[in-house]
């Protein structure tokens, strides 16, 4: 189902008063706005601007992690985030110049780094490492990779999950 422009109107109604209620710290009333704008958005399929559910799903898993500690909410998100990352660069290839390439795979790889680092707040250590792997080779076969500190940030990362997972076994 498609919406109508006032029914985008009314998510744009529901994003800006899940704002609100993240300035009063009413997390639950926040969420469950995010995620009624964020339905009608996702039903739009590729009519609606990637820049906006990129938006409304990263409030929506701040919120999950850093005040309901809600992280299998969070991985939800988090995927559907990453969905739309792959979605939408996917859908790019006109601009597919080598700057173009490199900004697509720094944005996955980022997208891999994010869900890894739900995966280690729920103790999937093993997701989390081949997610950050993914990462990992996403910038090394980046023709922009040798001087981003995201690059050596992400690989610290993941020998850190090593020791988590081997402590674990």
């Amino acid at each position: 189902m498609i919406y109508s422009d006032n029914d985008i109107k009314v998510g744009l109604c529901l994003d800006d008063l899940a704002d609100i209620y993240i300035s009063t710290s009413n997390y639950d009333a926040a969420l469950l706005n995010y995620d009624r704008s964020l339905e009608i958005y996702l039903l739009q399929g590729t009519q609606i601007d990637f820049q906006i559910i990129y938006g409304i799903v990263s409030k929506i898993v701040r919120i999950c992690i850093n005040h309901k500690h809600d992280y299998d909410s969070a991985l939800k998100h988090g995927l559907i985030m990453h969905e739309h990352t792959l979605k939408y660069y996917a859908l790019c290839p006109q601009d597919d110049t080598n700057a173009k390439k490199s900004e697509k795979k720094r944005e996955i790889a980022d997208s891999y780094d994010t869900l890894a680092d739900i995966c280690m707040k729920i103790h999937r250590y093993d997701l989390a490492m081949d997610n950050f792997r993914t990462a990992i080779r996403l910038y090394e076969n980046n023709d922009s990779h040798y001087d981003d500190p995201r690059l050596s940030a992400i690989k610290k990362k993941l020998n850190k999950t090593e020791k988590y997972r081997s402590g674990y076994k």
